[in-house]
């Protein structure tokens, strides 16, 4: 008889050696609940237990919004840019006066000083930039994570006490399975590290290169699944006398890291500008959206 392993989180059972619940994608690897103190509200991993812990999850993730969620303004892009067009003027501008001056010795110290200063400011500030991509996109993902397991456990909870556990099982399990699939797909990166890897002489390029596609590819999948999880959200929850709107049907456009990355070579990196907006500017349209569709939930639960 083949062995399985029972789910401390829902109860299910798995074949042994399975590193995730199937059916509610807890990490089975993890320490059992009863080793880990269990947050006030739960989390991700430990969905809550009753309605009201549910309920309060829910709100607390969206309390968590101001400092997940940033809204960064496109003059971001500017920054990096204006210090690259610093580095050139000060290039410029440096071997004029030098011609004129006879490249004297102590001229050159100072415009070679000047220019490694403005290159080192442009380079923080392109750094600052690719930091606070990454960290908001990491933030975000948790705290969705979060937000999806208070809805689904609000929802499952409220069907077993009105006998709909049936009735909305299909719904539910498509929850389930958004939940398991973006805790699978959406791995974290380190912010600080990949800010500080694209600066390795030789071999930045590769990293910046990498760095762009897994930013690039995260906004249209993830926006995806969002709006694949509302939908069935929506359906069950209509169920229980809430009457949710969905702000927008709309998918975030899907971008090519191929074809962007190509069209930066040839344009010898000015295209990295509008890359850079669209990875702003995707996000900021996901949050808002997002935020109606939370709001709106919240409001009417009870």
């Amino acid at each position: 008889m083949e062995e399985t392993i029972r789910c401390p989180a829902c109860g299910a059972t798995m074949p042994f050696g399975s590193r995730w619940c199937q059916k509610c994608g807890h990490d089975l690897r993890a320490p059992a609940p009863s080793q880990v103190p269990p947050p006030g509200i739960g989390s991700a991993h430990h969905p809550p237990a009753t309605e009201a812990a549910a309920r309060g999850q829910f709100v607390e993730a969206i309390r968590a919004r101001p400092k997940t969620d940033e809204i960064l303004s496109v003059m971001w892009i500017l920054l990096p840019v204006l210090a690259s067009l610093a580095v050139a003027v000060a290039i410029c501008i440096g071997m004029i006066v030098l011609a004129f001056s006879g490249w004297v010795t102590g001229a050159v110290i100072v415009w070679v000083v000047g220019v490694v200063v403005a290159v080192v400011i442009a380079a923080i500030l392109f750094a600052v930039l690719n930091y606070r991509l990454i960290d908001r996109q990491n933030l975000h993902s948790k705290r969705e994570a979060m937000l999806r397991a208070a809805l689904i456990e609000y929802i499952r909870i409220k069907s077993r006490e009105k006998n709909m556990s049936q009735m909305l099982s299909s719904h539910i399990a498509t929850m389930d399975s958004i939940q398991y699939e973006a805790r699978a797909n959406e791995g974290e990166h380190s912010a600080t590290l990949w800010a500080i890897l694209i600066f390795i002489p030789f071999v930045g390029f590769i990293f910046l290169a990498y760095m762009l596609y897994f930013l690039t590819k995260f906004g249209n999948e993830h926006d995806k699944r969002w709006h694949a999880f509302t939908q069935q959200a929506q359906a069950s929850s209509s169920h229980h006398g809430m009457t949710v709107i969905l702000p927008s049907w709309r998918s975030l456009p899907e971008r090519s890291f191929i074809l962007y990355l190509i069209v930066t070579v040839l344009t010898m990196g000015l295209f990295l500008i509008y890359w850079y907006y669209v990875l702003i500017d995707d996000m900021n349209d996901h949050f808002k959206v997002q935020w109606q569709f939370e709001d709106q939930v919240a409001a009417q639960m009870h």
